[in-house]
């Protein structure tokens, strides 16, 4: 799923380049489902963050996805963690299930979430997050050894 994405993303007009490796991780917020396959990747595009997430969005809709419950099981989820260092819509609310929430740059749950930050630290050790300033091994030192969303084994 995690490679047909990457190829969806690519049909889409968008450049991916560095990716991490896939990982497996145990679910987040809601527990009580299967593990999870994550990869970070790094990307180029031409499109504004709102096209672009739209872009992403379709090909989650490509690959099956029905926004259905929050943080429930799903066939694929792709989020934009950054743009450059675009800081948007900081403080907006989640939106209800079926529906988008409002764009917010950077994601507000990377340093929450270990399936996010082991694979952003692969591919971009030297990145700092726009509001906090923190790296990725920053963020991991924070994390311990969390057990929602830990990395459960590489695939």
């Amino acid at each position: 799923m995690l490679a047909g994405a990457i190829e969806a993303l690519e049909g889409e007009g968008i450049d991916v380049g560095l990716r991490s490796t896939f990982l497996l991780s145990a679910p987040f917020g809601v527990t009580a489902q299967p593990e999870f396959a994550n990869a970070v990747v790094a990307v180029t595009s031409h499109l504004p963050p709102r096209a672009l997430l739209a872009r992403c969005h379709r090909v989650e809709r490509m690959a099956g996805r029905r926004r259905r419950q929050r943080w429930g099981p799903r066939t694929l989820d792709i989020d934009l963690l950054a743009y450059h260092n675009v800081i948007m819509n900081r403080g907006a609310r989640s939106a209800p299930v079926g529906s988008y929430a409002p764009l917010i740059l950077p994601h507000p749950g990377i340093e929450l979430r270990p399936f996010v930050v082991v694979p952003l630290a692969e591919i971009a050790p030297r990145w700092h997050h726009p509001v906090t300033g923190r790296t990725p091994a920053a963020m991991l030192r924070t994390l311990g050894l969390q057990r929602e969303g830990a990395v459960l084994a590489t695939l």
